[in-house]
């Protein structure tokens, strides 16, 4: 069974002030919230590979190496999580990047497109999305 989480009122007060943030710069839209347009909003770029084919991942991994930079300790650590954890969408913060699993069907790329975008906009879920302990808020 599903534990029941209870965030403290800071953390509550903190998702509220964001979520309100982008509800006002949206100019408090009517549902269905329009996901591309939170993501113009927070400059995040959503891109799409293959599970079953994964050249355009491999192609990023090796600019990220050309570039310089690291995913965590190496870069083809991403391609391993991805396969080892067979995920299906992740963040990398530091790029401003989603990455979607083409494969899902619609309506979940849309589910896990906003589970995205949610690490994006609270700053103490950055540990989450690579992997690492995060402090409470």
């Amino acid at each position: 069974m599903a534990k029941t989480i209870i965030l403290k009122p800071g953390t509550e007060n903190a998702i509220n002030e964001r979520v309100d943030r982008i509800l006002r710069d949206l100019d408090y839209p009517e549902p269905p919230l329009r996901l591309d347009q939170v993501r113009e909003l927070l400059r995040l770029d959503l891109r799409h590979y293959s599970s079953e084919d994964v050249s355009w991942l491999q192609d990023r991994i090796h600019q990220v190496r050309v570039a310089g930079k690291q995913v965590l300790a190496r870069p083809s650590l991403m391609l391993d999580v991805v396969r080892k954890l067979n995920l299906k969408a992740l963040i990398i913060p530091d790029q401003k990047r989603i990455l979607l699993d083409a494969d899902l069907p619609i309506p979940k790329q849309r589910w896990s497109e906003a589970h995205e975008i949610t690490h994006d906009l609270l700053p103490w879920h950055d540990g989450v999305a690579l992997g690492r302990q995060i402090k409470d808020t």
